[in-house]
């Protein structure tokens, strides 16, 4: 597994309602052994963002990756397992 650090750029795919999507997206968030949980970071540091996970507590090398939206539309902070994710170069 990649280490990731802040503003790295990750891809992804997930996979919702039968449908699989590829994700791109920016890391905004590493937590620490004392950050706080995953629901109240987002609510603390991103209000303005659409939360797509739900989660007490971050897995071990998880991270919060915002994907940015167009138009009106608020962008969207997600939490992906950490094994998808991918380093884009």
């Amino acid at each position: 597994m990649t280490t990731l650090a802040l503003n790295d750029q990750v891809t992804w795919t997930s996979q919702a309602r039968g449908r699989v999507t590829q994700k791109v997206g920016r890391v905004v968030y590493v937590p620490m052994a004392s950050s706080p949980a995953p629901w109240k970071v987002a609510d603390q540091h991103f209000a303005g963002h659409r939360r797509m996970f739900e989660g007490n507590r971050f897995r071990p090398g998880s991270v919060l990756v915002e994907v940015a939206s167009t138009g009106r539309a608020k962008s969207r902070l997600y939490m992906p397992w950490p094994g998808t994710l991918q380093k884009v170069t």
